[in-house]
């Protein structure tokens, strides 16, 4: 196989259809496979070596695609925990509702005590964690010397904690939303009556790993930050992704949870009236909860296609000079 300057342009656009199609690591190994048959092929004489290559360059590349298709990568994994994560606390307020008549307040004192401390620590012993309840003084400051300690030897902080994120600190990724029409009040607690949006259609708690507290504080997000945060496109340092598919574009969204102790996926960002309408409690906007799922209905990945159409085209582009000008195989002697 001569290498001319056509030679030379056809590896280039090769590889940069590749590495658009697939990515670096994988765009270099099926250049080098279709390189290494084509070359093969000008040196070899034996056909059969050369169909033999075809043929296991078709089977890698299907195979590349099938896997990023089925397979189930980490990040799967950890988004499933965090989600679970977030249905715990849910269970553990609804709980706490089923027993007291009404939902924790955000933030609240023990009956003549001037010192708040978070629903998170009021929950407590509906997440079985009686134990630390009743070594944490609530008759204290929540970090005070002796309650810090308390806090920081529990394991109880990483229920707080979304596995998908990298985090030093004690803190928490998950927050009540703290307005007069959302479903935390800032001085009580409030009654299922009083929603009258239903609770499959009002948000409980959301996901927000970028505003990372300790866990004990007595502080979370006002309903301003959540709009905000629903209304703006994520980052990589928040928020999942989901991929349906090799063809389709991946899309992120974060993790919230219903009143009802439904937590959902969804894509971001939405609409400012979609925002509002999830965090209020009584505002009689209709919402369609199935529409706010971040793989509803997937997007074909147009470039990727073009790329993959590309790279296969130059892929067999060397078929048009062999039919231009037929192998010669010299004869044995």
């Amino acid at each position: 196989m001569k290498f001319r300057i056509w030679t030379i342009f056809w590896a280039f656009a090769l590889l940069a259809s590749a590495m658009a199609t697939f990515g670096f690591v994988v765009s270099a190994f099926a250049c080098l496979l279709v390189t290494g048959f084509w070359t093969n092929y000008y040196q070899s004489k034996r056909e059969l070596i050369s169909v033999l290559l075809v043929m296991l360059t078709v089977i890698v590349v299907v195979s590349t695609l099938m896997l990023s298709a089925f397979s189930t990568p980490r990040y799967v994994v950890r988004r499933f925990v965090c989600a679970n994560n977030m249905r715990q606390l849910a269970l553990s307020i609804l709980n706490y509702e089923s027993t007291n008549g009404y939902l924790p307040a955000q933030a609240s004192s023990p009956p003549d005590h001037n010192h708040m401390h978070s629903w998170r620590l009021w929950t407590l012993p509906y997440l079985e964690s009686s134990a630390l309840y009743d070594e944490y003084n609530m008759d204290e400051p929540w970090d005070s010397p002796d309650n810090v300690k308390v806090v920081a030897q529990y394991r109880y902080a990483n229920v707080l904690q979304c596995p998908s994120y990298h985090s030093s600190t004690k803190g928490t990724h998950y927050f009540a939303i703290v307005g007069e029409q959302t479903t935390w009040p800032p001085d009580r607690g409030r009654q299922f009556g009083e929603i009258t949006d239903g609770t499959a259609n009002t948000i409980l708690l959301i996901e927000a790993p970028h505003k990372e507290i300790p866990w004990a504080k007595p502080e979370d997000m006002s309903f301003e930050e959540a709009v905000e945060l629903l209304i703006s496109s994520p980052t990589e340092e928040y928020g999942h992704e989901v991929n349906a598919g090799f063809f389709y574009k991946p899309v992120r969204g974060i993790h919230v949870t219903f009143v009802d102790g439904w937590t959902q996926l969804i894509e971001l960002p939405i609409s400012k009236a979609a925002a509002e309408a999830l965090l209020t409690v009584d505002g009689g906007e209709p919402i369609d909860r199935d529409n706010l799922t971040a793989h509803h209905r997937p997007q074909l990945n147009y470039a990727r296609i073009y790329s993959l159409s590309v790279f296969l085209v130059l892929s067999l582009l060397p078929v048009v000079k062999l039919r231009r000008k037929p192998r010669v195989v010299e004869a044995d002697d």
